[in-house]
C-alpha cells in the first residue's frame, strides 16, 4: 500500500488583514481596453521605427552607389516584400490663407500729376462773395476756416478702403470738388482744394511735400502762398496777429502746470532771391508758410513731428521740400502758367 501524501496546510487566517476586493465588471473592461490600447501605441511605434530605419538604409545605399558607380554591382531586383509603404499621414483641415490687405503706397498719391487736379482752379460759390474786396493775408483766414468746417482730416490709407465712387470721388488725391463735396482728405488733398482757391483768385501758390526727421513718419505736404517782392511783410505780420485774435482767440493759453504757452509766434517766411534755384521755379517774393490742416500761423506740429526744426535765431525745413505744383509769381498780373514736377527746391533764408 503506497504511502499516502500529506495533505497541504492550511494557515488561519489573520483576523485584521485588510484584503483587497474583488474587481468589478467595468473596472475589468476599462483595464482590458486600457491594456489593448498601450499595446496597439507600442507596436505602431515599432513598425514606424522598423519601416524608418528601412527607408534610411535604403537612401544611404542609394548615395553611396551613386558616389562609386564602378564598384557597385548591378541593382538586384527589390522583392515586392521590401517595398516600403508610404508612411501615414495625419489628415488635418487646410486652412485658406488670410487676405492680407494691400499696403497703400504714398507714391500713388503724391506722384508728379498732382498739378493735374488744380487745373484751372476752384472757388467754391459760398466762398467767392466772401473773399471779395478783402486783402491777401485775411483772405487766407477766411479760406482756411472755412476748410476747417466743411473738410474734415483724413489718412489716405483710410480713404482708399472706402466704396470707389464715381470720377474718383473716394481717391486721396482728387479734385477739389470732390473733395469739397465729400468732406474728408488728407493733407494733400487739403492742399489741393487750397491750391485751387489761390489759382481762382489769381494769387501765387507752391505746393511742396516735407520729410520728417523722425522714422515712420510719412511726407507731408504744405503750402506756400507768394506775396510781391515789395511787400512789407512786417505789417503783414502785424496783421495777422489782429486777425488770428478775431478768429481763433487769444495768442497765449495757460495750461495745466499754470504756465503761458504762446499760440501764436508770428509768420514764417522764405524769400526766394535772385539767381536761385527757387527763384527760376517760383519767381521772385516772399512765400508764406502755410498748412491748410491747421491754422495760419501755426507751425507746433510741424516741428513736433520732425518736418521743421526751429531754434531762438534760426528757422527752417529739415530735408529740402519737393515741389508737386506751383502757380509763378510773374505771372500773378496776367495769364497764369502751372506746372507740375518732382525737383528739389533749394531752401530758402527766411526773412526777417
Amino acid at each position: 500500500m503506497p504511502p499516502s501524501v500529506p495533505s497541504a496546510v492550511v494557515l488561519p487566517r489573520c483576523p485584521n488583514r485588510c484584503e483587497r476586493p474583488a474587481a468589478s465588471a467595468r473596472e475589468g473592461r476599462r483595464a482590458a481596453r486600457s491594456q489593448e490600447t498601450r499595446d496597439g501605441t507600442e507596436s505602431a511605434v515599432l513598425s514606424w521605427r522598423f519601416l524608418n530605419g528601412l527607408r534610411e538604409s535604403q537612401q544611404a545605399s542609394i548615395v553611396e552607389k551613386e558616389s562609386h558607380p564602378a564598384a557597385s554591382a548591378p541593382p538586384a531586383p527589390t522583392p515586392v516584400c521590401c517595398t516600403l509603404p508610404a508612411l501615414p499621414v495625419p489628415s488635418c483641415p487646410v486652412l485658406s490663407k488670410p487676405r492680407i490687405a494691400a499696403k497703400w503706397r504714398e507714391d500713388a498719391s503724391w506722384g508728379r500729376d498732382i498739378g493735374r487736379y488744380i487745373g484751372d482752379g476752384y472757388l467754391p460759390e459760398e466762398l467767392g462773395p466772401k473773399l471779395q474786396g478783402l486783402e491777401r493775408i485775411e483772405q487766407l483766414f477766411v479760406l482756411q476756416r472755412a476748410m476747417a468746417h466743411r473738410i474734415r482730416y483724413e489718412k489716405g490709407k483710410v480713404t482708399v478702403k472706402r466704396e470707389p465712387g464715381k470720377c474718383g470721388l473716394n481717391k486721396p488725391v482728387t479734385f477739389a470738388s470732390n473733395i469739397w463735396n465729400r468732406g474728408y482728405a488728407n493733407c494733400a488733398g487739403h492742399c489741393v482744394v487750397f491750391a485751387s482757391a489761390m489759382k481762382a483768385l489769381g494769387i501765387p501758390y507752391c505746393v511742396v511735400t516735407l520729410r520728417s526727421k523722425m522714422k515712420g513718419k510719412p511726407k507731408h505736404a504744405i503750402m506756400q502762398v507768394g506775396f510781391p517782392e515789395e511787400t512789407d511783410i512786417r505789417r503783414v505780420s502785424r496783421r495777422a496777429t489782429e486777425l488770428w485774435a478775431q478768429f481763433y482767440g487769444d495768442t497765449v493759453q495757460v495750461n495745466a502746470y499754470h504756465r503761458q504757452v504762446r499760440l501764436y509766434s508770428g509768420l514764417k517766411f522764405v524769400r526766394s532771391r535772385m539767381g536761385s534755384e527757387a527763384a527760376k521755379r517760383k519767381g521772385l517774393g516772399h512765400w508764406l508758410i502755410l498748412d491748410p490742416v491747421a491754422k495760419v500761423g501755426c507751425y507746433h506740429h510741424l516741428v513736433k513731428n520732425g518736418y521743421m526744426t526751429q531754434s531762438k535765431k534760426a528757422f527752417g525745413f529739415s530735408s529740402k521740400p519737393q515741389i508737386k505744383s506751383w502757380q509763378r509769381a510773374e505771372d500773378e498780373a496776367h495769364e497764369s502758367s502751372s506746372d507740375s514736377g518732382s525737383d528739389t527746391l533749394d531752401v530758402d533764408v527766411q526773412s526777417a
